[in-house]
């Protein structure tokens, strides 16, 4: 075996290799993939391997072929888009930011999206959603309903400031 070595220059490490085999070593162009058309089931898949979902989902927004998308999310769609933020610290912005785009956005929504946040930052959720919902007067039990006691309270001035305009 007459052996090789070759210098890669990322890492500017050695790495030494058959001769027979170097032919096999040497650097191709790979093409990217084809990125998948806009759905539901492609912004999931995105997600679950995106770093950062905010930023993700602000760069779907800018593109005209995701509106039709992400504007008609239904309640459980809604949900399962926050349950697939990586980093739960996120789930309230990516939360409001998908809310303002989606047309009709009722308190079904809200509640589904609540049901999809971890507990710990279920209030801050419900204070980035509860002033878009469109319904929010003839609905609003719907959301205290999904709350507890707890949440109730600590969300007291939410709903206020949300119902005054």
């Amino acid at each position: 075996w007459g052996l090789v070595e070759r210098l890669t220059s990322s890492t500017a490490a050695t790495t030494t290799i058959p001769s027979s085999l170097a032919a096999s070593f040497i650097p191709m162009p790979v093409a990217a993939p084809a990125s998948s058309p806009p759905s539901l089931s492609t912004l999931l898949d995105e997600m679950l391997t995106s770093v950062n979902d905010f930023d993700l989902l602000n760069e779907k927004i800018r593109l005209p072929e995701w509106s039709p998308i992400l504007e008609s999310l239904t309640p459980s769609d809604f949900g399962m888009v926050v349950a697939h933020v990586n980093n739960d610290f996120d789930q309230p912005q990516v939360a409001a930011v998908a809310a303002k785009k989606i047309q009709q956005f009722t308190c079904q929504h809200c509640v589904e999206g609540l049901r999809n946040t971890v507990d710990w930052n279920r209030p801050t959720t419900l204070a980035s959603l509860i002033h878009i919902c469109c319904d929010l007067d003839a609905s609003i039990n719907l959301i205290k309903e999904e709350l507890t006691p707890w949440e109730r309270m600590v969300t007291e001035s939410d709903f206020e400031r949300a119902l005054l305009g």
